[in-house]
């Protein structure tokens, strides 16, 4: 190196450190730059001009890396930074959130209400052997037939066929159905009623009727103009209520002998207990005679499936997802190993109402959210929900279990803060004389994290150090 670069260099190396001191607080200026001096003199004896310039570089770094440690410590924000509290609020705006849909959705709200799965546990639905589970099958001359006479394993019957019809300018589903199809379900109405009566009568499902009526309650009773005849406006269904195949927003209600001849639909019957004995799989064959005195081969399908609710699912999902939980994370927290006595004492009983508030919190997450996913903006019954349900939730809860424990390990057992800022300690080729893996430390001062990469018999879990008062210069709150 020459004369004139050793002068370049040596200028760069006096005037970089006061420039880069002017960035830092006042209270603190003097002595880093008595530092940086001191380290450039004794780099520059023992390695020479070039070395010195070499580390010269990184006072500038040092200096912004000061400045925002110093701002942080004047920031409020810097006390609730991955808080305890912060974390219970982001979980208690998820389930706000998602109470927030779920109240909002008339779907999400009928799965969640028990009259949604008042269907009687003896109903069931009749189909032809040769047609597909759930697809419209029986002749309406059959239902007659066997609505008249005397029958062995069944104590009623009900009909109805889907149709499109174009009422009040909307193209809607319309279910043509017997005067006593509700009288057999019992569904609850919201209101009205509808008593199997001879004259044809309509029920509107609670959607159509916030639609296309305001939501009028003196709508009910009131003739109104249906195709091509004065029909009564007898009640209204609430959403989610209807829990069968299609999905009607109206059922037009008539007596038997209105029904049109040859037409195709759904039969509904009410089994007795002799008809449930025979029953496999929850279906069982029935042989019938058709109006011709034919013999017909039917499939009496149990509807057990579409009477069950979403709490019954969610709790298995729940306990499958906790008993999947030691597969991913070891039981046991972590190992509290105190090698410094400090002056914090650790806070168990708000570590453990943190986790319990956090489980709580999580719970309520699980259910309201795969409802909100699966049911918003979709009314009637979804064939797929259950195990939709069943997927989302157990997914949901494994990733949810598994970060609770996580989170828990890293929070500082005296303030309850998450834990920063990781470093590398030590090496792997001396493992079995001092332990090497990574170290994080709590920005209140109060303890050291300590997980090793390696576990050994007498290093195998990440353990806590508490830290001494002497410590409390190095941390900014």
């Amino acid at each position: 190196m020459n004369n004139a670069t050793r002068f370049a260099s040596d200028a760069v190396c006096r005037v970089l450190p006061i420039a880069a001191s002017l960035l830092l607080p006042t209270s603190c200026r003097s002595e880093w730059l008595r530092e940086w001096r001191a380290e450039l003199y004794h780099v520059r004896l023992e390695a020479g001009p070039q070395a010195a310039l070499d580390l010269c570089k990184g006072v500038l770094p040092d200096a912004l890396a000061l400045r925002a440690i110093e701002h942080t410590r004047q920031s409020p924000r810097a006390q609730i930074h991955r808080s305890a509290g912060i974390c219970l609020l982001v979980l208690a705006l998820i389930l706000a959130t998602g109470c927030i849909v779920a109240l909002r959705s008339p779907a999400v709200m009928a799965e969640c209400h028990a009259d949604r799965y008042a269907l009687h546990s003896d109903l069931v639905y009749l189909k032809d052997s040769r047609a597909n589970d759930w697809e419209p099958s029986v002749h309406v001359e059959n239902y007659r037939l066997w609505a008249s006479s005397h029958q062995r394993f069944f104590s009623g019957f009900a009909f109805y066929r889907m149709e499109r019809t174009l009422w009040n300018g909307s193209d809607i589903p319309i279910a043509h159905a017997s005067a006593n199809l509700f009288a057999l379900l019992s569904l609850p109405f919201e209101l009205g009623s509808a008593s199997e009566s001879r004259q044809p009568a309509l029920v509107l499902s609670d959607h159509l009727w916030r639609r296309d009526f305001s939501a009028d309650p003196s709508l009910v009773g009131r003739m109104v103009q249906f195709g091509s005849r004065q029909v009564r406006i007898a009640a209204i269904l609430p959403d989610g209520a209807w829990h069968l195949p299609g999905e009607p927003e109206a059922w037009l209600l008539e007596p038997d002998a209105a029904l049109p001849a040859g037409s195709v639909g759904s039969v509904l019957a009410r089994m007795n207990s002799d008809g449930f004995e025979q029953m496999w799989q929850d279906r069982v064959n029935i042989e019938a005679y058709d109006s011709d005195g034919n013999t017909q081969y039917l499939w009496a399908l149990s509807l057990s499936d579409r009477r069950r609710g979403p709490w019954g699912i969610y709790l298995l999902a729940v306990l499958l997802a906790f008993l999947a939980l030691p597969a991913l994370a070891s039981v046991s927290l972590v190992e509290e190993t105190s090698f410094n006595s400090g002056p914090a004492a650790p806070r168990r009983h708000l570590h453990r109402a943190f986790a319990a508030a956090k489980f709580v919190l999580l719970l309520g997450i699980l259910f309201v959210v795969p409802l909100d996913v699966i049911h918003r903006g979709k009314p009637g019954y979804l064939p797929g929900a259950d195990s939709a349900q069943m997927v989302l939730t157990l997914a949901l809860g494994i990733f949810a279990f598994w970060w609770s424990v996580a989170d828990q390990r890293k929070r500082c057992p005296v303030c309850l803060r998450r834990v920063t800022h990781p470093a590398h300690v030590g090496i792997a080729s001396r493992t079995f004389l001092t332990w090497n893996g990574t170290e994080l430390f709590c920005a209140g001062g109060h303890t050291l994290l300590e997980i090793p990469d390696l576990p050994t018999s007498w290093f195998y879990s990440p353990r806590w150090v508490y830290l001494d008062s002497s410590w409390n210069f190095l941390f900014p709150v």
